[in-house]
């Protein structure tokens, strides 16, 4: 959606063609019986000033229905440990302090400098992973831009490119502290990986240091809730697509990039009709993507020796890849005090594989995401593909018991943040990886993108001049936040190419 709206306002002619019968995909928002569920993402992030989604406001003349939220979650460590994540530098270095202790303070500094750094970088659109000799040496060029309006200062987070976040936290000096101190440090680990799961999908023992200190920023920094729900972003995005000139087909199911000689020249779809298309852009994983490709184009998609080199991967659904299991639920918005917090992480290590629930609410402001004195609530936990094929495999009632487990386990976690919770239930919903393929188009319904563990693990947008990746898979990564980003710098390459 991003990318399509800024090449519309640039004045190319742009179809977007959309499966479903509403924008967004993963960041979108549904209609059932009387609500509106943010389907997959539900922080938006991001909006602070000059932040990426400041910058694409300003780009495209959106003014975004945002409200900024605070705290921006509620981190459940223990039925009786709570942590506030507050947008507030202040009031969130006070928070830390109190459940982690003094001793954790070198780690947050180390975090807090390197996140800054690595954003700033990052809003220079740099070219990653390069994909031929001009890009490196626009690499060189933005990389000295970025060391030239303040980055120099930021050289040494450098030394971090071979270490985890997990190493970082490794130096705190655990002989010295005292059994309190000791404990705290043990809720910080515990804290770390409930947050990089959702930000990096991976531990802070996998995640690596650089981007790991970054993804920590996003659930506090500029996060806030759009009137309608996440799927406001998209809406406001179409509006723009649609006031340039262009068109969005909902329904509409791309199933196959035509081309000739290399180059391509339609997109099928699965309703019957062929688009005539000489630029495609591919909001898919590489493995969905290269699927999509007649033999032509794949033979064209040879990826620069670099990305072999670095990357030494084939174009496949990841075997370490997370999907989702999610719940959406209409309740009785009485169990809910007005001034509760509307996102929360809830750590349950005895239960669910992902060791955690995330779940967020509507806000009380916002009468269309519910009816009248009624609430929305969103939750999810992260879950392996294969078995809930298998189980789709060994017939329906195998695979609804898999489902009816999973939501009660939720439930039950969610009650500690909810007490009441299911008597207040008026609409249930459950959706697993095997919904996310029916509805997102991902091989397996993987989401979330890549475990964040390696500097060479995203994608290059680029497959040839003609025909582009964009979302989750490219630098820099997962998040609303990240995708706009990696779509503004795909479309600034396309039109110093093809202008």
């Amino acid at each position: 959606m991003v990318s399509s709206a800024l090449l519309a306002k640039a004045g190319w002619k742009v179809t977007v063609l959309e499966r479903n019968h509403y924008p967004g995909g993963c960041a979108g928002t549904f209609a059932y019986q009387g609500y509106r569920f943010d389907a997959g993402a539900t922080l938006a992030g991001g909006f602070y000033p000059g932040g990426p989604m400041h910058q694409l406001g300003e780009a495209l003349d959106i003014s975004w229905d945002i409200h900024p939220v605070e705290p921006a979650m509620v981190v459940h460590l223990t039925k009786e440990q709570k942590v506030y994540c507050w947008a507030d530098s202040l009031r969130w270095q006070q928070e830390r302090r109190q459940h982690f202790g003094e001793n954790a303070e070198p780690f947050w500094r180390w975090q807090e400098r390197t996140a800054a750094g690595l954003w700033s970088f990052a809003e220079c659109n740099p070219n990653w992973p390069p994909q031929s000799w001009v890009e490196v040496n626009t690499l060189g060029r933005k990389g000295l831009k970025w060391l030239g309006q303040g980055g120099l200062s930021q050289l040494g987070l450098f030394t971090a490119v071979r270490q985890t976040v997990g190493d970082k936290i490794d130096k705190i000096e655990r002989s010295k502290s005292s059994s309190a101190q000791a404990d705290s440090l043990d809720k910080l680990r515990q804290f770390i990986d409930a947050q990089l799961l959702i930000a990096a999908q991976c531990p802070a023992e996998e995640a690596l240091a650089l981007y790991g200190a970054a993804a920590l920023e996003l659930a506090r920094r500029g996060v806030g809730c759009l009137r309608g729900g996440i799927g406001g972003m998209a809406e406001a995005l179409v509006e723009m697509i649609q006031r340039s000139g262009g068109v969005v087909e909902y329904g509409s199911e791309a199933s196959q990039v035509r081309s000739e000689k290399g180059r391509p020249i339609a997109v099928e779809t699965a309703q019957g009709t062929s688009i005539p298309a000489d630029l495609v852009l591919l909001n898919l994983p590489p493995n969905d993507a290269v699927s999509m490709l007649d033999t032509g184009l794949q033979a064209a998609w040879k990826p620069w020796w670099i990305e072999k080199a670095l990357s030494r991967r084939e174009i496949k659904v990841p075997n370490d890849g997370w999907g989702a299991f999610m719940v959406y639920i209409g309740l009785d918005g009485s169990v809910v005090p007005d001034t509760f917090p509307l996102a929360h992480q809830v750590l349950r290590p005895e239960s669910l594989e992902g060791h955690g629930l995330f779940l967020t609410l509507s806000p009380p402001w916002d009468p269309s995401r519910a009816p009248s004195r009624c609430r929305a609530l969103t939750m999810s936990t992260h879950t392996e593909l294969e078995p809930w094929w298998t189980a789709r495999r060994q017939g329906k009632d195998v695979y609804e018991r898999r489902k009816h487990q999973y939501t009660e386990q939720m439930l039950d976690a969610a009650e500690q943040v909810i007490p009441g919770l299911r008597s207040a239930v008026k609409v249930i919903l459950a959706g697993s990886p095997v919904t996310y393929q029916r509805f997102t188009g991902r091989s397996k319904g993987w989401v979330g993108g890549y475990r964040q563990n390696c500097l060479t693990r995203l994608w290059g947008p680029r497959i040839t001049d003609q025909l582009w990746l964009v979302g989750d898979s490219i630098f820099p990564g997962q998040s609303t936040a990240a995708v706009a980003m990696g779509a503004m710098r795909v479309v600034e390459v396309i039109l110093q190419r093809l202008s």
